[in-house]
């Protein structure tokens, strides 16, 4: 019967002699080592015109609205004395707070809707789910300018929630100038419209 001569490391002439693991090791060490620059290369373009057309003109506005300046003649450095007068004027802080509250109901209240309803109809195994998730989904396919113009007719004078209050006897609820032309209810109305669509 024959044997296998063996090598002077232990092992089998017929097998390959097995490294070590430090020597396996190192070549995995110097290739984490190695800096791979292909794939910044490959961001690089969007990077520079990104800075170039939209970093640097935000932060030059940002340094511009430190100064006193008309656009023409030579600015006078006021440091945040522009912010305070902004934050001091009625009309802006109101504009602020309008922006506000459509976000809160153009975002927040859709969002949570949204997650709501997705929740709901993905936990219900019922007959028609189907057509219902299909009745959910419709609102998104149809275009905003149609959604805007069946809503300012809803919110007519004569519209069906005007109509709808007269017929239940409770007419004084609605408004004169319609829905969109009373101050107080306008942002209200324009909100309701905004979170119509998770419903």
């Amino acid at each position: 019967m024959s044997v296998a001569p063996e090598t002077a490391g232990g092992a089998s002439a017929l097998e390959p002699a097995r490294p070590d693991a430090e020597v396996r090791r190192e070549p995995r060490r110097r290739r984490r080592r190695r800096f791979n620059a292909t794939p910044y290369l490959f961001v690089l373009p969007a990077l520079v015109a990104y800075t170039l057309f939209a970093f640097a003109p935000l932060a030059h506005t940002a340094w511009l609205s430190l100064f006193e300046w008309d656009g023409l003649t030579v600015g006078t450095f006021v440091g945040l004395d522009n912010y305070r007068d902004l934050l001091s004027d009625q009309a802006i802080r109101s504009a602020f707070l309008h922006s506000l509250v459509l976000v809160i109901f153009y975002a927040a209240i859709p969002t949570v809707l949204g997650l709501m309803v997705a929740a709901f109809l993905a936990r219900s195994v019922r007959r028609g789910m189907t057509a219902y998730r299909t009745l959910i989904f419709l609102p998104q396919a149809i275009a905003t300018v149609v959604t805007a113009v069946a809503w300012k007719w809803i919110y007519l004078d004569n519209g069906p929630i005007s109509e709808g209050l007269r017929a239940v006897g409770l007419g004084s609820l609605a408004p004169d100038a319609g829905w969109l032309g009373e101050p107080n209810l306008a942002l209200i109305a324009i909100g309701l419209e905004g979170i119509q669509k998770p419903l």
